[in-house]
């Protein structure tokens, strides 16, 4: 995006307060993209987290399991 000045032309507040808002809308665009692109990093590394979890425990030769806070199996391999 470019913008420009006319030199002729008078800067007023009004035109400080019109590129005060383009530059913060501007920067929450930024920002969004920014967090979209983080959230859609992390989702794979946590797939990819789960997916080794998974693997490692489905070949352990003991009983592994994971619990909710109020007791129930949230996970648990084979030899569980």
């Amino acid at each position: 995006m470019i913008i420009g000045l006319d030199p002729r032309a008078q800067y007023t507040d009004q035109t400080n307060v019109f590129f005060s808002e383009v530059c913060r809308h501007l920067n929450s665009v930024f920002t969004r993209h920014a967090l979209k692109n983080q959230l859609r990093q992390q989702t794979v590394e946590i797939a990819e987290s789960d997916r080794k979890f998974k693997f490692l425990t489905s070949r352990a030769p003991i009983g592994i399991a994971i619990t909710r806070p109020d007791g129930t199996i949230k996970y648990c391999n084979d030899h569980w």
